[in-house]
């Protein structure tokens, strides 16, 4: 928003046309993001049960919150479009068809999230939000994601004359690949399932603790507690040759932190990896624009 007119500043690209009227309701969209990520915000998170410190929530109904920001970005977008006209040579044209492009796919992101419509292929969505941080200021995002991704990867990864090579250690099933086959749309890939050259017999010992409470069955602190101090104790046993999964990333994070000190008084250095999914992610913010 900022790169289209900068009110402090008095700096930006609509100065360059005849658009005082748009730029009066620049400071008007502005108002009405955050005051539109404000609520939403104390909708999912502050005003739900058990949300304290979690970074995501899932949307499972329409019209969540009221798009207060359309009404605002159809009219500007309209304006914009009105200038093209008066616009002075092709460049100054094709930044302004720029800015429209962009504020249209934002009120379309909008609109989609809150309305949950279906696309043209009539596929269904899951939608939810997520924080980037617990802090009261953090980026609000509003995340989509098909539910049935074959099709995307047929068309854009498995495609003809695209060579594509997947490999881990956990695309089988009870040594099969049909499941993953049939998830993402690679039913007609090559595979070959290579035996892992790892000696487990001799070189693996499996230690299960026990008493550990499940998670969400006990505090979230106590927990916590407990899987702290096993982590740190089978780490201190193997001088730190230790991977710990998580599938909680907010735990992660607290867990890594706590025990980041305690390690290092030990020469053991901690790495903590936060893997990014393929999900359709949009982190509204017009400050940015």
């Amino acid at each position: 928003m900022i790169r289209l007119y900068n009110q402090n500043k008095k700096k930006g690209f609509l100065l360059t046309l005849p658009s005082f009227h748009i730029q009066m309701k620049i400071q008007n969209l502005l108002d009405l993001n955050q005051q539109f990520f404000y609520t939403l915000r104390k909708q999912m998170f502050d005003e739900k049960e058990n949300r304290q410190n979690k970074l995501t929530a899932r949307v499972y109904e329409k019209n969540i919150t009221e798009n207060i920001l359309k009404p605002e970005l159809d009219s500007m977008l309209n304006d914009l479009r009105a200038l093209r006209p008066v616009c002075k040579d092709d460049a100054q044209e094709n930044e302004l068809n720029e800015f429209i492009t962009r504020f249209s796919e934002f009120n379309y992101v909008l609109d989609d999230f809150i309305n949950q419509k279906k696309n043209d292929k009539d596929e269904d969505f899951v939608y939810w939000t997520e924080l980037s941080s617990i802090k009261p200021d953090s980026n609000v995002s509003i995340c989509s994601s098909p539910v049935d991704v074959s099709e995307f990867f047929r068309e854009n990864i498995f495609r003809d004359n695209n060579t594509s090579v997947l490999t881990s250690a956990t695309l089988t099933i009870n040594s099969n690949f049909d499941y993953f086959r049939k998830r993402l749309g690679a039913e007609k890939l090559n595979e070959v399932k290579l035996e892992s050259p790892f000696d487990f017999y001799r070189q693996v010992k499996i230690l299960i603790p026990k008493n550990i409470p499940e998670p969400g069955k006990e505090s979230t602190d106590l927990y916590s507690d407990i899987l702290k101090k096993w982590i740190s104790h089978f780490t201190l046993m193997t001088s730190g040759k230790a991977l710990v999964l998580f599938t909680n990333g907010t735990l992660l994070r607290k867990i890594g932190k706590e025990l980041e000190e305690e390690f290092s008084k030990h020469d053991i250095e901690l790495l903590i990896q936060i893997p990014e999914f393929p999900v359709i992610c949009f982190l509204i913010n017009l400050n940015r624009i």
